[in-house]
């Protein structure tokens, strides 16, 4: 037993994890086994009546932290609970960062491959008796997204970095003269910037326990003042627990509105919001103070007018992102077609002045 104390939850706390790791895994009692008199003939008794023998039974660690403060101990406990989890986490984030090579690897195949090394290592028991392995790796990985500008972060420490899939194209700027790497280079701050307010769409359902681990303070509260990046996070929530319940409109653009053909993506998800549906409205009153509550109308879902049929200049409208993609769509398609057709007509054209030669 030790005293000791630094008057900083940070600096206590590695030496509480040094400690920690130190601990004995296991159990060690000696136990005394009688030996078995040799009646055989041949005196092979060795003159000893009894063994000692060492058994070893596995045992979780054990730390206990003493203070005469009961308000910073209780601290302490908790502090010490979620830096040790975020570290552990962290380590099989980067242990999994390091196998990928320079292309990198799409986020959601990332997390899956990750799942079985949480059960593999058994991590996850150390804080839940019955985890869930695919929520504990998406959890691991939304920790580093959303602190990615802190220091201490994966990505802060250079260990980790994050990108835009190759199929994803950046086309250039010319009212800016912005050419297109300097385009994928502005999209990625803003896309940091996304990450540092938690505007993450995740495939998965987390309940506050969840949340309060990867963004400290459970589900993000907007300042009042900061309306853009509030109406941005409620309409990507919307999405989300949309998306919760259709897993087969998430993907990409085409799975939600469509290819050459219109999908039920966009009036599913104007039916869904339209419904107001009680999980969403909780969620979303749990975010938000009141005063952007009041602001956006989300006890009424008011807000949902201007994602549809009543666009207001100052927020995003999805309703006219999806005419103008499908307006696009058709007419790529239109051209196609036409160009088809000019391609076969050339052809019976070029056979026709073959067979006149001949």
């Amino acid at each position: 037993m030790r005293s000791f104390f630094a008057g900083q939850e940070a600096s206590t706390s590695v030496v509480g994890t040094a400690l920690f790791q130190e601990l004995p895994s296991s159990e060690i009692k000696t136990v005394t086994l009688p030996v078995e008199k040799d009646d055989s003939g041949f005196d092979f008794d060795d003159g000893f009546e009894s063994i000692e023998e060492k058994q070893y039974t596995p045992k979780a660690k054990q730390f206990i932290a003493f203070s005469d403060n009961r308000q910073a101990a209780a601290f302490f406990a908790t502090y010490f609970h979620e830096t040790y989890q975020g570290f552990l986490y962290s380590r099989i984030t980067n242990e999994n960062v390091i196998k990928l090579d320079e292309t990198g690897k799409p986020l959601v195949n990332f997390v899956k491959d990750m799942a079985s090394d949480f059960k593999n290592h058994q991590v996850s028991e150390m804080f839940d008796d019955h985890p869930d392995y695919l929520k504990e790796s998406w959890k691991a990985v939304m920790k580093e997204l959303i602190e990615s500008y802190s220091r201490n972060s994966l990505i802060g420490l250079g260990l980790m970095k994050i990108g835009f899939a190759d199929e994803v194209r950046m086309l250039p700027n010319t009212k800016y003269n912005l050419s297109s790497s300097e385009v994928g280079d502005m999209c990625l701050v803003l896309l940091r910037s996304m990450l540092e307010d938690n505007a993450i769409i995740s495939p998965y359902t987390f309940v506050e326990a969840d949340t309060a681990f990867f963004s400290n303070n459970g589900a993000p509260l907007f300042k009042v003042e900061n309306e853009k990046i509030g109406i941005r996070h409620l309409y990507s929530a919307a999405l989300a627990f949309f998306w919760r319940r259709n897993i087969e409109y998430f993907g990409n653009v085409k799975d939600f509105f469509g290819d050459s053909e219109p999908c039920d993506g966009y009036e599913d998800f104007k039916s869904y919001i339209e419904s107001s549906p009680s999980d969403l409205k909780k969620y979303l009153l749990s975010a938000f103070p009141d005063e952007l509550i009041q602001r956006f109308g989300i006890e009424t879902f008011e807000w949902s007018k201007w994602l549809f049929d009543k666009p207001d200049p100052s927020y995003p409208n999805l309703k006219s992102v999806y005419e103008q993609y499908r307006e696009e769509v058709n007419s790529l398609y239109e051209e196609r077609e036409t160009a088809v057709s000019h391609k076969a007509r050339s052809l019976r054209c070029l056979r026709r002045h073959r067979s006149c030669g001949q």
